[in-house]
């Protein structure tokens, strides 16, 4: 897997231009609620406040952050937006509902993930890859696509996996090994 080199340093909009703006080397939508794409490559990958979705793969393959901080208005990280970076550790914020296909996938240093009350969906292979430990499942889960975390545990020398799911999730089940979808 290769890593994008990038070395803009900043990006600057006509503020007249009606579709794009910039914070830093941000390309966002112009009402700043869509973030498009990472052009630089920062030490931390800090989300704007306001920001309530990050496109498919706005930051995918830029090596440098292990750190990103997700602004209380995101709603919606898109398809393998984080895939290939070398960020450690997440924490969603609340508002979050949606997270994309592989959208952490091959994250070889995500050891960590704190998922927060109001997710709804996990799409398929969105942490395929990643070495997470322990994964809790919150209970507004609903959608749990396939492979979600394919293969987190497979690497020699990584820590053993364990799954838990709230105990009032309805949709989801676990032997504390594998996640399933729920049967009535």
């Amino acid at each position: 897997m290769y890593l994008k080199e990038k070395s803009l340093e900043n990006l600057i909009i006509d503020g007249e231009n009606p579709y794009f703006s910039a914070v830093g080397t941000m390309l966002l939508s112009k009402d700043g609620k869509f973030l498009a794409a990472e052009l630089g490559d920062p030490a931390v990958a800090e989300i704007p406040e306001g920001v309530e979705e990050i496109g498919p793969m706005a930051f995918e393959k830029i090596g440098s952050f292990t750190r990103v901080r997700f602004p209380a208005t995101l709603k919606k990280i898109g398809e393998k937006a984080f895939a290939g970076t070398a960020v450690t550790k997440v924490e969603f914020p609340d508002s979050l509902e949606s997270i994309g296909a592989q959208a952490f996938s091959y994250c070889r240093g995500l050891t960590s993930a704190e998922f927060c009350d109001g997710l709804k969906e996990i799409a398929p292979q969105a942490f395929e890859g990643c070495p997470i430990g322990e994964v809790y499942i919150p209970a507004s889960v609903a959608v749990l696509g396939n492979n979600s975390f394919l293969a987190i545990s497979t690497y020699p020398g990584q820590i053993s996996q364990s799954f838990r799911i709230d105990s009032a999730n309805t949709h989801l089940q676990t032997d504390g090994i594998a996640l399933y979808t729920a049967t009535e």
